[in-house]
């Protein structure tokens, strides 16, 4: 295929592949039936619940060959021209329809990492069909790029919707389903401050109450209550024991779903990942270090050719000083490629220095640089390696590079500034 990430990238372009990673199945999946059924698109579609960050698109993009930058710009162009064009018939023509096919391709577009133009592209007037759902759509772009973009995110327009929506006879049981768990999430995941926790935690109780009567039977209805249960386990008002039982019966019904489709499958098991990465952190919480370890090896059974899973387990065996077991894992996750290649690389290249090997720990530095060109660490560790090991022309060469990279030499500390600078006077 001329690609470099054969697992990863084939279903970014709409080319299925039964050895990729979940997400990437998913959108092989999705443009093949999107092709035959055209009409798929003016309906209700289901999407894996992981976005991406800009940077993960931005990495696949620079580490990629040049034919998966040709055939990617292709079909982003193509993506956009549809969003556009959905925007336009939406304006001129109110219609569930139309606002349906709006709402599928900034989905889309959102899980591509075009978060601006969904907002660039957002009608200006309020829009009688989907309402809600177009309210969200906007708060989990403005969301999304808050995240990309490092800065704090809070949850005052999500509390807006629930006072303005949940009452309301036209609300479906899982739209307020998705409102009040995405408000309860944010809430926990992303905002600093959090003294409005009890009005937070009225919203979790009135979760809990829709959760009761749903159909076990839907596949839509187990989705969503497989994910609200895990939001309410978010909400540390209601204490450890019944946090857990919420994790717990969020696997349960992970565990259980009934797929009919394809797409309801990966769907399915994109949904366990997401629910078996929870649990691991719980369990690293709990200093339960035993099934935290069983939760992330399944996480990696889950969904075995993508990066997060040996990356997440690394981690896990490096705060256990188990280093070379984080070495394996480090080494398999910078070979699937983004996200966090470059991360991942430089941590396999600190195992190899905790092991004794600093040939290929210096080695693995450099292509922590190579795959990350915005990663300050890998060229720190660098410098101060060839400085201790008194090689100060390779010092002064990293020195003078940190020192002509804005972007590298406004991350440094004052005291490492001042060491790259001793270099340059």
């Amino acid at each position: 295929m001329n690609y470099r990430y054969t697992y990863l990238s084939p279903g970014y372009l709409g080319k299925y592949c039964e050895s990729g990673t979940i997400n990437s199945q998913y959108y092989g999946v999705f443009f093949d039936l999107l092709a035959n059924n055209p009409n798929l698109i003016n309906q209700i579609i289901v999407l894996p619940q992981r976005i991406p960050r800009r940077d993960f698109f931005r990495e696949l993009y620079e580490l990629e060959t040049d034919r998966y930058r040709s055939d990617f710009n292709l079909i982003v162009k193509k993506l956009l021209d549809n969003h556009q064009r959905a925007f336009h018939d939406l304006t001129k023509n109110d219609t569930w329809e139309n606002s349906r096919r709006y709402l599928n391709w900034s989905c889309v577009l959102m899980r591509y990492g075009y978060f601006k133009d969904i907002l660039n592209n957002f009608p200006a007037k309020n829009i009688s069909s989907c309402t809600l759902e177009m309210c969200l759509l906007k708060e989990l772009t403005k969301t999304q790029i808050l995240l990309s973009d490092g800065n704090n995110v809070v949850v005052d327009d999500y509390l807006y919707l629930v006072e303005k929506f949940l009452t309301r006879q036209e609300t479906t049981v899982r739209e307020k389903i998705f409102l009040l768990n995405q408000t309860i999430v944010n809430f926990y995941r992303h905002q600093q401050d959090k003294s409005i926790s009890k009005t937070i935690h009225h919203l979790s109780d009135a979760l809990l109450k829709l959760l009761a009567p749903l159909d076990a039977n839907n596949f839509m209805n187990i989705l969503y209550s497989s994910v609200a249960y895990r939001g309410l386990a978010m909400d540390f008002e209601y204490g450890t024991a019944v946090r857990f039982s919420f994790l717990n019966k969020a696997e349960q019904l992970a565990r259980t779903i009934h797929c009919k489709t394809t797409a309801e499958q990966i769907i399915a098991k994109d949904n366990l990942f997401t629910c078996i990465q929870s649990l691991s952190k719980w369990y690293v919480q709990q200093q339960d270090s035993s099934k935290a370890e069983e939760y992330l090896t399944e996480l990696i059974s889950i969904d075995p050719f993508d990066a997060t899973g040996f990356s997440e387990l690394g981690f896990f065996y490096f705060n256990l000083n188990r280093i070379e077991a984080a070495a394996d894992c480090f080494e398999k996750a910078m070979q699937l490629g983004p996200p966090g290649s470059g991360m991942n690389a430089y941590y396999y290249a600190k195992c190899l220095e905790r092991l004794g090997d600093e040939y290929h720990s210096i080695k693995y530095l450099y292509e922590a640089t190579k795959l990350d060109t915005c990663g300050v660490s890998a060229w720190l560790d660098l410098l101060f390696c060839f400085i201790k090991k008194k090689q100060i022309d390779k010092a002064s060469d990293i020195a003078h590079h940190l020192y002509e990279s804005l972007t590298l030499f406004e991350q440094l500390e004052d005291e490492e500034k001042a060491t790259v600078r001793s270099f340059i006077e």
